[in-house]
């Protein structure tokens, strides 16, 4: 009995304390790359590697798959629900989101609002 609380102690202790360099990391990296992001032409380079990266090769340099091309924004209440997203295809745009929005900002972090939202 002794021996197992002792053991699962020391396994927690070292756990946490690896949970905590790791936070400390992330916050760290947050930190630098906000400021780094700052920037509008720092920002676009950042979201095009990152775009990259979502674009994997089975067998390089060839056969390149995409992982993730997109996500879509949906707002859902009570009364229904609206795609906020929109594409743009040859001869239409598809969903038309863009006619829910009043406002969108950018800054701290993504927001849309809706008349219907408020």
């Amino acid at each position: 009995g002794g021996d197992v609380l002792l053991q699962t102690s020391a396994i927690a202790g070292v756990l946490a304390a690896a949970c905590l360099a790791s936070v400390v990391i992330w916050a760290a990296f947050g930190a630098a790359i906000a400021r780094f992001l700052g920037h509008p032409r720092a920002r676009l380079a950042f979201n095009w590697s990152m775009a990259g990266l979502l674009v994997a090769s089975l067998n390089p340099p060839v056969d390149r798959y995409v992982l993730l091309a997109r996500v879509e924004e949906e707002l859902i209440t009570d009364s229904g629900s609206a795609v906020l997203g929109a594409c743009q295809y040859p001869g239409a745009v598809t969903p038309r989101g863009f006619e829910f929005l009043e406002q969108f900002e950018e800054q701290p972090c993504a927001t849309w609002r809706t008349p219907r939202a408020r």
